[in-house]
């Protein structure tokens, strides 16, 4: 009996090892709690549009309309000056305004520095006007325009050269030039033809006696209407003297 229970003193530290030893083995290591996650990344179908942003060397920055560099981006302006605008590398702007059917538009640039502009304004899709220089000492564009109808215009502002810089864009309406109006032509009034009756008649005047003695020079030609010739005449007997009768003259 003593011997039975020596045996199972001996095995019991040799079971106690082996089961430790299977414990220990059936734990999950650190590595196997923790595994490595699988990052999956998707790509979408299909990609945004992206607008350019215009290039800037630095000294002209993108003024504050931009992105206006395509005419679905055109920046609506009014009639009044925009100012302190830009123009560098590659950028151009576009420009948007509304007009009735007769109104006349005048848009203008201001240009600083070595800028040289151009301007083209388009109706519907079709260029209607366009302008580089105002003169040959003035690179600044200039166009008018009246419109035939309601709608939008859009204006184009662009370089005409490699040089950067700054301008001012002028919109405005001007009243239309009136056309002159000729005056009438006057038609001269004829002269009326005096009739036989009306006309003067030629007749020398007939002094008196008393006034013939002084009067040293011819007597003039005058012209009077036959009865003031008649009349004359009259008058001019009745103031003659008498000469005395031979029975006077004797006393």
């Amino acid at each position: 009996m003593q011997t039975n229970n020596h045996k199972w003193l001996l095995l019991t530290p040799a079971c106690l090892s082996i089961l430790l030893a299977f414990t220990i083995s059936a734990r999950p290591t650190r590595a196997q709690q923790n595994p490595t996650p699988i990052v999956i990344t998707l790509t979408p179908g299909g990609s945004p549009t992206v607008v350019p942003s215009p290039t800037s060397d630095g000294a002209f920055p993108p003024d504050r309309f931009e992105p206006n560099n395509e005419p679905g981006l055109a920046t609506p302006i009014g009639w009044q000056t925009e100012a302190e605008l830009t123009l560098a590398g590659t950028d151009v702007d576009y420009y948007t305004a509304y007009l009735k059917t007769g109104q006349m538009v005048r848009l203008a640039t201001t240009v600083y520095g070595s800028l040289d502009t151009r301007l083209k304004l388009f109706w519907n899709g079709q260029l209607v006007a366009e302008n580089d220089d105002r003169s040959p000492v003035d690179v600044g564009s200039l166009v008018t325009w009246t419109a035939a109808a309601d709608g939008w215009f859009v204006v184009l502002v662009e370089k005409v050269t490699a040089a950067n810089g700054r301008y001012d864009l002028e919109a405005a309406l001007v009243a239309p030039t009136a056309t002159p109006t000729a005056p009438p032509t006057l038609t001269p009034t004829p002269t009326p033809t005096p009739s036989p009756s009306q006309r003067q008649w030629c007749s020398p005047i007939r002094p008196s006696p008393m006034t013939r003695q002084k009067q040293r020079t011819p007597s003039r030609q005058a012209c009077r209407p036959p009865t003031r010739w008649v009349l004359a005449t009259l008058i001019t007997s009745a103031s003659l003297p008498r000469r005395a009768t031979g029975t006077a003259a004797k006393r």
